[in-house]
């Protein structure tokens, strides 16, 4: 398997697919289209494994790779001529009324742009970068690099989104179009000067990793309100470049031979938690989830877990509620009685040297005590490079999920679902072990270590 780490540079890649062409250069030949030569058209196309434009994009609820996207910014950049290495065109773009699309290039939406007078660009030869996120429900959550950018003054430079303190990581796409495109002027029939038009599809991909805990019986330990995630990193940065162009794929769409990379930078302020049997905060929360929204009551049943016995006993007639699906989820996401869950959006980062890189924990309200911790691992094939089963890195595009939650599934009851909902049991007493996969499209199960 071929591996890449941009671990030192940080920088950003994705699968990226286009209709350039395949040589090294995109080029328009004269005398081609006349009746239409002039028109410079940009494809623009967010990649998913699946149509589905709102169920499962934000927040996380499931191992669904669908999208919510509603604002993307397209970038040319000119490589040659007095405005070399500058942004030439820098254009919001509205998704609203995208529509789908499926091939060659995979699943997802697209939405095609076709520069006017005024706007279309000269003779020459230029790149073009796109990035795409939910500006309506998440306006707050980035920063971007590139806000103050002026054409044909900024110099372009690979464009880094970063975190608000005190926000969680949120689905980015970017991506770019493999070959330059170039544009030259050719003479019509007419005897006339004409300057070539274009077809450029940019491709955007996911920039950021995902990740959810589905789990069911939960020891119940008196003081324990808590199950969590750490590590031994979180980040606050997302860098936007050196797109990967080669992504070969089976028949079936799954990635063969994939790049493991890691596009995100700069840790994102001070640990707010630890690892057991570490005398310091060492450690970043990832999710949270407080079993008092999920089993107001505790341990009623009284066998020592919180689980399916507690919600068999919910009599919600008389007003005896033991297990519910937390406000938050209504009409969002339906879950096996039972149950507790968490996802979130995680800005990759690269494994600590010689620090465990994730943990489970079952902690006080406070998360001062830790009552319970479970080592999450990596299977042996799925290490990378100088990785070991306990220290890897995350990367982007990939999801880290414990248990089994194929769908949101919201409008139907979890009864009618059982053989897509596998919330993994915390009563067994092994280490957790992700089974990694190579692409969010594909989809993911527990792997319970020896």
């Amino acid at each position: 398997m071929k591996q890449k780490f941009f671990l030192g540079a940080l920088m950003a890649g994705m699968a990226v697919f286009t209709a350039c062409s395949s040589d090294d250069e995109m080029v328009m030949p004269a005398g081609v289209g006349e009746a239409n030569g002039d028109v410079q058209e940009i494809v623009l196309q967010v990649a998913n494994d699946g149509l589905v434009a709102k169920r499962g994009g934000r927040p996380l609820y499931s191992s669904e790779a669908a999208q919510d996207v509603d604002k993307v910014m397209l970038y040319a950049i000119a490589q040659d001529g007095e405005n070399a290495g500058k942004v030439v065109l820098k254009k919001e773009i509205s998704w609203s009324d995208a529509g789908t699309y499926s091939g060659g290039d995979g699943k997802g939406t697209k939405k095609s742009l076709r520069l006017q007078d005024g706007e279309k660009l000269p003779v020459g030869k230029y790149k073009f970068v796109a990035y795409a996120y939910n500006n309506t429900d998440n306006a707050n959550t980035y920063t971007y690099s590139d806000a103050t950018w002026e054409v044909n003054t900024t110099e372009y430079s690979d464009i880094v989104a970063t975190l608000t303190p005190g926000s969680d990581g949120e689905e980015i796409f970017a991506g770019g179009c493999e070959k330059d495109v170039v544009i030259s002027e050719y003479k019509n029939t007419a005897g006339d000067n004409v300057i070539s038009g274009f077809t450029a599809t940019v491709l955007m991909a996911r920039q950021v990793a995902g990740g959810f805990g589905y789990f069911t019986d939960i020891p119940a330990v008196d003081g324990a309100t808590t199950l969590r995630l750490v590590s031994s990193m979180k980040n606050r940065e997302v860098t936007f470049g050196s797109f990967n162009y080669s992504t070969p794929t089976t028949a079936d769409g799954l990635v063969t031979d994939p790049d493991y990379v890691v596009n995100g930078k700069t840790a994102d302020g001070t640990c707010n938690a630890k690892f057991n049997g570490s005398g310091t905060n060492d450690a970043y929360v990832i999710y949270s989830i407080n079993l008092k929204d999920w089993f107001p009551k505790g341990d009623v049943s009284g066998d020592g877990l919180l689980g399916k016995a507690d919600a068999e006993m919910n009599d919600v007639e008389e007003g005896n509620v033991y297990w519910q699906i937390p406000s938050a989820y209504t009409g969002k996401a339906n879950f096996k009685s039972g149950s507790v869950f968490s996802g979130k959006f995680i800005i990759p980062f690269a494994a600590q040297n010689g620090k465990q890189t994730m943990e489970l924990q079952l902690v006080s309200e406070d998360g001062a005590t830790i009552y319970k911790s479970w080592s999450v691992k990596i299977p042996t094939a799925d290490k990378q490079n100088e990785e070991t089963e306990e220290i890897y890195s995350v990367y982007r595009n990939h999801m880290y999920n414990l248990g089994v939650k194929t769908t949101a599934n919201p409008e139907n009851p979890d009864e009618e679902e059982e053989d897509k909902e596998d919330p993994e049991s915390l009563n067994l007493g092994q280490d957790l072990t992700f089974k990694v996969m190579s692409n969010w499209e594909a989809l993911h199960s527990l792997v319970l270590g020896d």
